[in-house]
């Protein structure tokens, strides 16, 4: 067997250590020391055998991993949040660098074993019952070799987020692109993990020019602005984003990004993706006048509200579940949400790795051709008019992506019984003459036209301002089920696993509404002067927005 020598760490670190292990369930180091001095790092005692040499095996292999010369400080269990999916991993906190290995987890006694023969009372225990998550699947060799690693230098940003609804995680973001969510156990060992890793990043200060622009959106947009009595955020127009796209700085599609990321929205996780708004409401002329207000929906009222008839209907359903006066359940508007796993992998079902996540949802299966997403106009028509069930707004991919509209993976989504017709490429508007490119560019143009630049602000105080709770959602008709708010219930409180278990499906499946950015009305935009620029402008700022886009699940 093999014996660690004394450990060389500092006495910051051990008592940082000791907090991790005792208050907040993280498990203690592996054996500190060089990575190229791991041999001198141990002396032998006699030949391991049987579990014994699997253990240094596994240490041996963990240590390997890292860079040459590499002082391992800190190591934590988490698990990575990657669209549906979640995976077990092991976060190592060096010197140098910071590492994340996949279907490897820590015992509370210091051994490192793959994530299946993990104790089951030592996981996270929401990830184990609500993700099924399967280690046993993994061959945890193969993916030791696939270690992501990034130097402190190259993380631009660390922020907190939610999972589940729950305060247990964080989003680490990277200066080519990358981002990785991961969770934690608890509230309490997120943010002794999150100053670790902030203790060691780089001040703003010290990140090199090319990626200074890229840090300066990511303070635009970090919640950590709140700190001053919640002034910055509750006061639109001092927050420098808002500043920035009321006087015309910032697109709107810029300014729904940093919106989203404010509100905690993040591409790594399919049940808070991003979410943006249907702009147009013409999907059937052979061609589109932007300078005509009609063609544009409308956007001081959710999608619940597009017709006085149907707005009707949603205020009906709100005072007859009012009148049951059900604690437990109290009244709302609509029984579906604006965003989901379920729309935004449908929306995405042609590229991978949405279509793994759709079929996951599925048991395993496509649904019906019938109910599959393959028509911008019908799926306008049931979204804002025909569908009671059905009041989903859409994702960023609408304003720049032409590919998902575009069955390129040739996925055999079966044939309609109506008409018998295979379901293959997105049925698109006329005025797009059958061209996904022109389709997206026409979209963009409309986004960032007068029209909506002036009206945006209406649509950002329904998903993300003051009328998305309270007194104000009652008046705009825009009340959702109470169990896709943060704080409707709190679960670590609920004993009942059962009951846990039905909240918990509930929360990840129906939808989760944006945590609250804005308190008060937002600011609206400065009246735009010009006309709304010539399609062909667009094409280049969608090719330069795509590249970034596509390598949000990579790794």
């Amino acid at each position: 067997m093999l014996r660690p020598t004394q450990s060389r760490s500092t006495s910051r670190t051990q008592a940082t250590q000791a907090k991790c292990a005792s208050d907040a369930k993280i498990a203690p180091p592996l054996p500190k020391g060089d990575s190229n001095e791991i041999v001198d790092d141990f002396e032998v005692l006699a030949q391991p055998q049987g579990a014994e040499y699997d253990v240094i095996d596994m240490n041996r292999k963990v240590m390997r991993s890292l860079s040459k010369g590499e002082r391992i400080l800190e190591v934590y269990n988490v698990t990575r949040i990657k669209g549906l999916e979640a995976v077990f991993s092991l976060l190592i906190v060096g010197k140098k660098s910071l590492y994340l290995l996949d279907n490897l987890f820590q015992k509370s006694d210091g051994e490192v074993v793959s994530a299946d023969e993990a104790p089951k009372d030592e996981k996270d225990q929401y990830v184990v019952n609500i993700l099924g998550v399967k280690a046993d699947d993994v061959d945890t060799r193969a993916e030791l070799s696939k270690t992501k690693s990034a130097i402190w230098a190259d993380i631009i940003n660390i922020s907190k987020r939610r999972f589940l609804l729950r305060d247990v995680a964080i989003e680490l973001f990277f200066v080519d692109g990358r981002s990785y969510l991961i969770t934690t156990l608890t509230a309490a060992s997120r943010e002794i993990l999150y100053t670790s890793l902030q203790s060691r990043s780089l001040s703003k200060a010290d990140i090199p020019l090319t990626h200074k622009w890229r840090v300066d959106q990511f303070a635009m947009s970090d919640p950590k602005a709140r700190s001053a009595g919640s002034r910055i955020f509750n006061l639109g127009p001092e927050n420098p984003a808002t500043a920035q796209w009321v006087r015309g700085e910032l697109s709107n599609f810029q300014y729904l990004m940093l919106v989203n990321t404010m509100s905690g929205r993040t591409f790594m996780d399919l049940t808070q993706y991003p979410v943006f708004p249907w702009v147009l409401r013409d999907y059937s002329s052979d061609t589109l006048d932007l300078d005509d207000t009609s063609v544009y929906r409308d956007l001081s009222k959710p999608m619940g509200a597009q017709s006085p008839e149907r707005e009707a209907t949603y205020r009906e359903r709100y005072e007859a579940f009012a009148e049951m006066n059900d604690s437990e359940t109290p009244a709302f508007h609509y029984g579906t949400h604006y965003s989901s796993a379920m729309i935004v992998t449908s929306y995405l079902i042609r590229l991978e790795p949405f279509v793994r996540s759709y079929i996951l949802q599925q048991g395993g299966a496509f649904d019906y051709p019938e109910r599959l997403f393959d028509s911008i106009e019908r799926t306008w028509l049931s979204a804002s008019a025909e569908t009671v069930s059905d009041v989903r707004e859409l994702t960023p991919e609408f304003y720049f992506m032409p590919e998902f509209l575009l069955n390129v993976n040739g996925y055999d989504f079966g044939k309609k019984e109506s008409t018998g017709k295979a379901v293959n490429n997105v049925e698109l508007p006329p005025w797009a003459q059958e061209d996904p490119k022109i389709f997206i560019a026409k979209q963009r143009e409309a986004l960032e036209s007068p029209y909506v630049s002036e009206h945006l602000h209406a649509w950002i105080d329904l998903v993300f301002g003051y009328k998305q709770q309270g007194s104000a959602a009652i008046e705009a008709a825009n009340v959702f089920h109470h169990l896709s708010y943060h704080g409707a219930k709190d679960l670590d409180e609920i004993e009942d696993a059962r009951q846990k278990l039905v909240y918990l499906h509930t929360i990840r499946y129906f939808g989760q509404t944006p945590r609250q950015v804005f308190q008060k009305p937002h600011p609206s935009r400065q009246t735009a002067t010009e006309k709304v620029k010539p399609l062909a402008t667009y094409f280049a700022s969608l090719e330069q927005v795509r590249e970034p886009m596509f390598s949000k699940f990579a790794n």
